[in-house]
């Protein structure tokens, strides 16, 4: 198995979905390669983050603070009436 090979089945390298024979070398390929071990672990990584981020919990408050809006409306009028007309 050659690294480009790896890569195609990652996913099912995961999922123990391999058969038998593609998995042995898989696993002797990853024993040899050190760059397909990094770049198993990334992968792994990133699905890890990816799940989280995917079911982590909505903020309870999406709103702006009022006195927020209020001070950016403020500097927006203020920015307004010092620019000369067009």
């Amino acid at each position: 198995m050659m690294c480009r090979d790896l890569y195609g089945f990652l996913d099912e390298f995961l999922d123990q979905r391999l058969d038998v024979t593609t998995r042995l070398n898989f696993e002797r390929h990853l024993e040899r390669c050190a760059a397909c071990r990094r770049y198993l672990a990334t992968y792994e990584t990133t699905l890890s983050v990816a799940r989280r981020a995917e079911h982590a919990d909505e903020p309870a408050n999406l709103e702006a603070p009022a006195g927020l809006i209020q001070a950016i409306l403020a500097a927006r009028a203020a920015a307004f009436v010092r620019q000369p007309p067009e």
